[in-house]
């Protein structure tokens, strides 16, 4: 903790949740940033009332629900009602946590031993200590809880030794608690087994491993953290990526075509079994590479390098050098993807 932050007592927070309650898989993440932080001296313990159905989960929770007149879904009650949070807040929490710990209170102290017995039974023993001049009447409720840890990461995307996978795929999985808290996992990948950490503590069920390199065997494995410390960790998983392409990209000229053109203008489509081009024109190229994509795309006139374009749509501009009226001219256009392979 803070030692600016010197309570008078350790705050207990107990929260009521629904699994079925969106907001409060937000505020579990929230009341557990605000506990991890060190800023604040306070415990809590989370009342899970329904199931995801809208079914009660557990009775006594339902006892407590109804002691305190819950009405809504997260609520939280600081030091037996002394503050209430209603709703996902957080902004509330330092407000709420610093009032609770800073007031008076009576100088009373109380420790708690569980033992197991076994058998599904736990032995409470408390020893309470009152410091005070005068008679305190109270009551102590002691809430036992029970944390299961999350569910073992499974279903992973890519599938398990799947081959041929695009070096710029990402990994997915899906992963659950059974308690319906939040979770968080690390990431382990790489080419060898077992593969190093190379993400910590991420909320999202996937990575981008980033471009991979080609015909390489990848090994992944997640591991699982709940709110409460506890952890699953996943399988081995690997896959291997696709082959080098060596498929070169292809190029289509898709204007000019057999047609008459006036200043950039197609008059006469399909009137000549050459095209006619009167003034100047702008030829266009569509470029494909389905692996890797289009570096450049150039363009030729009767053998010569007239220039090149880099994006789409690939055009060039071209008047005829000639003086003649008529004269035949030839086209060509060359592709490079961004492997160095050309179309031709």
């Amino acid at each position: 903790m803070d030692p600016n932050k010197d309570y008078t007592h350790t705050v207990f927070v107990e929260i009521a949740t629904s699994q079925n309650c969106k907001p409060c898989h937000s505020w579990n993440q929230n009341i557990y940033e605000a506990y991890t932080s060190g800023n604040y001296d306070f415990e809590y313990v989370e009342m899970i009332v329904f199931d995801h159905n809208g079914k009660v989960l557990n009775e006594k929770a339902l006892n407590w629900d109804k002691n305190y007149k819950i009405g809504k879904y997260p609520t939280s009650i600081s030091d037996g009602d002394y503050k209430r949070i209603v709703g996902d807040y957080p902004g509330l929490i330092p407000n709420a946590l610093n009032a609770c710990g800073n007031r008076a209170i009576p100088d009373i102290m109380a420790s708690i031993i569980l033992s197991w017995l076994g058998n599904a039974t736990i032995q409470v023993d408390i020893t309470i200590g009152n410091n005070e001049e005068t008679r305190y009447n109270g009551y102590i409720r002691a809430c036992i809880t029970d944390n299961n840890p999350p569910n073992e990461p499974s279903s992973p995307s890519p599938s398990i030794r799947a081959m041929d996978i695009d070096i710029t795929a990402y990994l997915n999985w899906s992963c659950s608690d059974p308690d319906g808290g939040p979770l968080k996992y690390d990431v382990y990948f790489g080419s060898t087994s077992p593969p190093t950490q190379v993400v910590w503590n991420q909320s999202s069920k996937n990575y981008d491993p980033e471009t991979m390199n080609y015909n390489t065997t990848y090994y992944w494995r997640i591991v699982a953290w709940d709110n409460y410390g506890a952890s699953a960790s996943g399988l081995i998983w690997n896959f291997t990526t696709a082959e080098i392409d060596n498929t070169p990209p292809k190029v289509k000229i898709i204007k000019q075509q057999r047609a008459l053109y006036i200043k950039n203008k197609k008059i006469l489509p399909r009137f000549f079994r050459l095209a006619l081009i009167i003034g100047k024109i702008t030829f266009e190229v569509n470029a494909i590479d389905e692996d890797s994509g289009i570096e450049k795309v150039e363009f030729y006139i009767n053998g010569r390098l007239k220039g090149n374009d880099t994006t789409e749509p690939y055009t060039y501009e071209w008047r005829r050098d000639s003086l003649r009226f008529f004269h035949i001219s030839y086209i060509k256009v060359r592709a490079y993807d961004n492997e160095g392979k050309t179309s031709c």
